[in-house]
């Protein structure tokens, strides 16, 4: 359908001028696209002619509703909100997906929040076109999504008819029906129609009657433009992004001296260029309002609120509230939380309640014993904190996690669980109602929290049927998905409408209306002016096309509806308008052309008719980007400086002047030349400062073999560790496909075996009977029912596959057992978990000094000749841990975990050790052992001795084998990338290689070369 010429908003407001002049004090209403179109116009009136006296802006959703209003209620309706007519046609999709009357994938598709506001969309655009079910279906085959849609918009003309309200529809319906009586009595006075008015559907049918009612085009009302108004003048721009094209705009603002409210920005795509202005006046500390505000992403309730949600529909996954925590998205004052949000987030993840309430529940019950809040010394220096400090900053910490774990408790509703198959359901009004509640512990955004507090209540009293979790989480959804918001830069007062002393951000359809002498007109690149390039997924053309051009537009028609508007507001423009579009129209850097109209504009400008996009390029020259192209033109800091650099198109150098005032940042600069230079130095491990401070041999605290063998695959990594206490996450995660990881798996088995050895100790002959074997896999049960408790499966079925390879070890460890029992020298068990304590054992070096130990030994059993044999369980593979005389003594200091325990066990029992053996009593472990004689364990002092000075001199070096970073905690300090082959995974670590090209020049390079059997 063809649309009328859109006429300059400098006639349109002289046409209302000559109006008011005929009429003075008469009711004059002005039906208008949208109510903000006409109130923009009648603001330019009432600055022009000191008021607007007699003038009422209305569109043609108000007529109708003042026509249908009397109507409606004698027939006990009223016309209903958006959200009770979204969770309409909610309820008849899902009670379509219930009675299986849709096909297999819509029914998939129904929890989806995109696909619900789709077929919305169709319903209402149905509803508008006056199509009902019956005529959908006569024009579709079984298999089309139409039919779907059919079924659909059936169910909801049936539960709307049954409903005390109507749709908007229903409301234009009712008025067409009762015009010849309600019009007259509800419309008197002067009726003026704006441009751009809908000429489809039952509003068409509206206007035509309208019209026909003596209503008259605003445009035609003027036949002479205002003569004061200056004629158009253009220029344009090109930029490198949709953020450098806003800033371009302000400095040209800045440099032509104007004031803010001179300036109107029109704009293409408000969603993008809306987030860009606002985070520019975010930094500059400018205010901007926009017509039609931004994103509910781009606000604080708006993070917020996605997080809640993706925290219900997850589980109840800790890390999600852990996030809200340390973004400061929650107001823990609202707690009367006295901890901060960093050492807060850092508290609940110590928890490692990974997700689901059961968890949640488990944490709070733990936080409130005394075992949560008492400190262990074992591993924390203490010289510079007070004892009874640390234990009272504990306390709090265990009572504010103990408020917010309450609180999470009572606002969670019951959802869907990971691994829990049953099906919960749920009414959209109490999800609603629990959502509210949680947005009472987001700080308040004013405006923004305010309407989105009343849109959530609007959901919530809106009643309904229970639903399935999925389908209530996306029909809430869904009623948030056109919800937007506006920052605080806009101000709280109608940030939508233009205000003096602000900016103005507007769109196509309401451009020039504010009367603002200064216009820019961004995003005019080629994408965002082709106008809508997807298909409808219900509403094909050719269904489109059948049903009539009259009732609904097919995509050919909105497509070049939009052109026609980008066109029709360029050419109706006045005044001085700068045109510019951005050649990286996207984040992913995607590069377009301008579009057609912003070229056919060129052409006009330069006089130049075959002007080609190629010449247009050249002469748009380089895009306006961060580095300002007039120096004068700076908007901040960041624009002086990089103007003060730049030359043309090439940047001076500017390191010296950066690292002279960011002193710390020249520091880096120095260390990766210093790692280019070979040279060893703080960030590649020497760390003088701490040489000899954590030195075992000083103190008493004990240090563990893990420790030093961490130390002896990298003293950088043990340095992080254990001098610096960095550790990474230990977030419990979900995967759908395993539940025990290897360390928990690991844990488990070794509980297993303690209990049976500890159960058979005086009876260590009987493991050879039958019910030994019964009475293994009776403690495997328990010990596996405790960790279903504490650490719930994924599934059944993954949990019965584990639990089988967890008996088949248990099964495997018995059979090693009874081997050992029937054929070699008895060794009899004599003690299991045999805690090491520091004040009992020290291990003695070559020097003299001597360390305290600490740990705990799996298993000590003795000899008949009283020796002892001490046994440390493993549950991966054998290779790792056995001797190899290329990679030296213990692999180079990396199993030193023998020769230790050997010493503390043979001290605490008073007994010579016989030797030291790793078992493997798994199935991948194959029952093999790997032993250490006595005589071997005795060559460990000096070896150990040697490893030692990294911490007396301070040489934390990186390790000269990039091996050891495969599996190390700090891989993300070190840069270290896991590339993964086909047969085997590849570590690039620039810290190892570093380490390997200077390993003959560094002491400490040199020494941990020799400790792994170098030259």
């Amino acid at each position: 359908m063809s649309s009328p010429t859109l006429a300059p908003p400098s006639r349109l407001l002289a046409a209302l001028q000559q109006f008011g002049v005929a009429h003075p004090l008469e009711r004059k209403i002005l039906v208008a696209p949208s109510i903000n179109w006409a109130r923009e116009l009648l603001r330019q009136l009432a600055r022009r002619d000191g008021g607007w006296v007699g003038w009422e802006p209305m569109t043609l959703r108000g007529i109708a509703d003042e026509i249908a209003l009397l109507p409606l209620s004698e027939a006990g309706k009223q016309a209903g909100t958006d959200i009770a007519i979204g969770a309409l046609i909610g309820e008849a999709l899902d009670q379509a997906v219930e009675d299986h009357q849709l096909s297999s994938r819509t029914r998939e598709l129904a929890t989806s929040p995109g696909f619900r506001r789709a077929l919305e969309d169709a319903v209402l655009e149905m509803r508008f076109a006056g199509i009902d079910g019956a005529l959908l279906q006569s024009l579709t085959s079984p298999r089309e999504p139409a039919r779907d849609l059919a079924v659909v918009l059936d169910r909801y003309a049936q539960l709307l008819a049954a409903a005390s309200f109507t749709d908007a529809a229903g409301v234009f319906a009712t008025a067409l029906d009762a015009f010849d009586v309600e019009a007259p009595l509800v419309l008197s006075g002067h009726l003026l129609l704006a441009p751009e008015l809908s000429e489809r559907g039952l509003p068409g049918r509206l206007l035509r009657r309208l019209t026909a009612f003596g209503a008259e085009p605003l445009a035609a009302a003027a036949a002479d433009p205002d003569p004061g108004t200056p004629t158009a003048s253009r220029d344009y721009f090109l930029a490198a992004t949709p953020t450098d094209e806003v800033r371009e705009v302000l400095r040209r603002v800045v440099a032509e001296g104007l004031r803010f409210d001179d300036v109107e920005l029109i704009s293409t795509d408000p969603d993008t260029y809306g987030t860009a202005l606002d985070g520019l006046c975010r930094q500059l500390n400018l205010t901007a309002t926009m017509l039609q505000g931004l994103p509910l992403a781009r606000s604080r309730a708006g993070r917020a609120l996605n997080r809640w949600l993706a925290w219900l529909e997850g589980g109840l996954p800790a890390d999600l509230l852990r996030q809200l925590i340390e973004s400061g998205d929650l107001d823990l004052a609202k707690l009367e939380i006295m901890t901060d949000g960093p050492t807060l987030a850092r508290a609940f993840r110590s928890l490692q309640i990974g997700w689901g309430r059961a968890r949640y529940a488990k944490a709070l019950h733990a936080v409130q014993s005394e075992a949560w809040v008492a400190i262990r010394y074992e591993d924390a220096d203490l010289d510079d904190e007070d004892p009874a400090e640390l234990v009272r900053r504990r306390k709090q910490i265990a009572e504010d996690l103990r408020k917010l774990l309450t609180k999470v408790l009572l606002l969670a509703p019951t959802v869907d669980e990971r691994g829990d198959l049953t099906d919960v359901h749920l009414e959209v009004a109490a999800l609603a109602t629990a959502t509210l509640q949680f947005l009472e512990l987001v700080p308040s955004e004013g405006q923004t929290t305010n309407r989105l507090r009343n849109r959530l209540q609007q959901v919530a009293d809106v009643p309904g049927p229970a639903r399935r979790f999925g389908a209530a989480l996306a029909a809430l959804r869904e009623s948030l998905t056109d919800f937007r918001a506006w920052s605080t830069t806009s101000g709280e007062h109608q940030p939508w409408g233009s205000r003096g002393g602000a900016l103005h951000l507007t769109d196509l359809k309401h451009a020039g209306l504010t009367g603002r002498r200064r216009l820019f007109v961004l995003g005019l690149d080629a994408d965002r002016t082709a106008g809508p390039r997807l298909p409808d997924p219900f509403l094909p053309d050719r269904l489109r096309e059948a049903l009539g051009p009259e009732r609904i537009a097919t995509s050919g028609d909105r497509r070049s509806e939009y052109r026609e508007l980008v066109t029709r507001t360029l050419a109706s423009l006045s005044g001085q308008v700068t045109l510019s579009y951005a050649v990286a129209a996207d984040l992913a850097g995607h590069e377009t052309g301008p579009a057609p109209v912003l070229l056919e504009i060129a052409r006009a400008v330069t006089n130049t008719p075959a002007l080609s996009y190629t010449e247009f390029r050249t002469l748009l020259g380089a895009p306006a980007c961060a580095v300002p192209v007039v120096p004068g033109q700076a908007l901040d800091g960041r624009d002086r400086w990089l103007g003060a650099i730049a030359e043309q198109a090439l940047l001076l150098d500017g390191t010296g002047a950066v690292l002279t005032a960011w002193p710390d940042l020249a520091h880096g600069v120095s260390a990766f030349a210093a790692l280019d230079a070979g040279v060893l130095v703080p960030q590649l491990g020497l760390v003088t400062a701490a040489a000899g401070r954590h030195d075992p041999t000083t103190g008493d605290l004990g240090i563990s073999p893990s420790s030093l063998e961490q130390l002896a695959r990298c003293p950088l990594a043990w340095f992080y560790h254990y001098a610096l206490r960095l550790s990474p996450p230990d977030d419990p995660e979900y995967d759908p496909g395993s539940w025990l990881d290897a360390r928990a798996r690991g844990a488990l088995l070794h509980e297993i075996y303690e209990i049976f050895v500890q159960r058979y100790m005086a009876t260590q002959s009987d493991i050879v009977a039958d019910s030994a074997q019964s009475a293994l896999l009776q403690i495997a049960d328990e010990v596996l029912a405790n960790m279903v408790s504490a650490l719930p499966p994924p599934s059944e079925t993954v949990r019965r596959a584990e639990e089988k390879e967890i008996k088949a070890a248990a099964l495997s460890f018995l059979a090693m057992e009874q081997e050992a029992l029937r054929t070699g020298p008895r060794a009899v068990w004599r003690e299991t978990e045999l805690r090491i304590n520091p004040r009992q054992v020290r291990y003695a070096l070559p020097d003299g000094s001597s360390f305290a130990l600490k740990g705990k030994i799996d298993r000590v059993d003795e000899l008949a000749d009283g020796g002892l044999v001490i046994i440390d369980y493993k549950t991966g593979g054998q290779s790792y841990y056995r001797e190899d005389p290329k990679k030296g003594l213990f692999r180079g200091a990396r199993h030193l975990q023998p020769a230790l325990y050997a010493t503390a066990a043979g001290t605490l029992r008073d007994s010579p050790v016989a030797r030291f053996e790793y078992r493997f009593p798994t199935l991948k472990g194959q029952n093999d052992r790997v032993v250490y004689s006595a005589q071997m364990l005795r060559q460990a002092p000096p070896l150990i001795q040697q490893l030692l000075r990294h911490v007396r001199d301070g040489q934390f070096v990186p390790t000269t084998d990039a091996n050891d970073c495969k599996l190390c905690d700090f891989k993300q300090n070190c840069r270290v990338r896991l590339v993964e082959g086909s047969s085997y995974t590849t570590v690039h670590s620039p810290r190892a290689a570093w380490a390997k090209a200077n390993a003959e020049v560094h002491p400490a390079l040199v020494a941990m070369t020799r400790r792994r059997g170098g030259a």
